[in-house]
């Protein structure tokens, strides 16, 4: 919280009902909601903005709503800074990990996604977000409005519905490709869909959400490739069941770490 204090978000008796910088904040599940923006959207020019944080860790997911409405959905393993009230000229939020956002559409305070190489700006629109700091690439996916994409140094590219912008970090260069956006979304839909992903980039996802380590006997195994889907709340050993019925691998448990093997 802005002042300092922790509170765990995990726990199914906790119920929060507070008011700070003149917004409500209250608690339902899996998703905490932030309101009363609308009388209060100057606090932040007589008082500064004050920020709040939310961590999630592996095999979590959570949701949130904005102080202006916007929806953010956030995935395993990341961490969003966002202020409790916006101020009346921008909508700032600093992203680490995955994030899908749904925002409310404000013309005159743009929407911004700020991560440690990249910028994300927007009006209104939903798109996703994927900033790991693991990870040797960021992408953005936009599912529709429009949004403008721009890397640290400057150089910019503006997004259409279906289209995603991939930035590699070892050269900091912005890729534009067309993407079914279905594949990139949908673990906000409780399933993992994928296609034609190498399995250590299926794996990397999995061990997000289940909390495990991998172990490969043959490194080119990495390499394989699969399409297919998971439900996200399926037992870990029927999602190893899953990818042995392809025939490419066999895989076993000894207690946290998923030695794969060839089949």
């Amino acid at each position: 919280m802005a002042d300092g204090a922790k509170v765990n978000l995990a726990d199914d008796t906790l119920n929060i009902q507070d008011t700070l910088a003149g917004v409500t904040i209250s608690n339902d599940r899996k998703q905490i909601e932030y309101k009363g923006e609308s009388n209060n959207i100057d606090a932040g020019k007589k008082e500064g903005l004050k920020y709040n944080i939310i961590a999630v860790g592996r095999g979590g997911e959570y949701q949130l709503v904005l102080s202006d409405g916007t929806k953010v959905w956030l995935n395993s393993e990341s961490k969003l800074k966002y202020p409790v009230a916006f101020g009346s000229d921008a909508r700032n939020v600093e992203l680490e990990g995955e994030a899908y956002f749904s925002v409310t559409k404000d013309s005159k305070r743009p929407f911004k996604v700020k991560t440690d190489y990249a910028t994300v700006k927007v009006l209104g629109t939903s798109f996703n977000v994927m900033a790991y700091k693991s990870e040797d690439v960021l992408e953005t996916t936009l599912v529709s409005g429009s949004i403008q994409l721009t890397e640290k140094s400057g150089n910019f590219v503006k997004l259409k519905p279906g289209q995603q912008g991939r930035i590699l970090k070892e050269d900091n260069k912005i890729n534009v490709r067309e993407v079914n956006t279905e594949y990139y979304c949908s673990w906000t839909n409780d399933e993992l869909l994928f296609e034609n992903v190498t399995l250590d980039e299926l794996m990397i996802k999995l061990e997000r959400w289940y909390d495990f380590e991998v172990f490969y006997q043959n490194q080119e195994l990495r390499t394989l490739r699969f399409s297919g889907g998971i439900d996200k709340f399926s037992d870990i050993n029927n999602t190893i069941r899953l990818i042995e019925e392809t025939n490419k691998v066999k895989i076993s448990i000894k207690k946290k770490i998923l030695i794969v093997r060839d089949k």
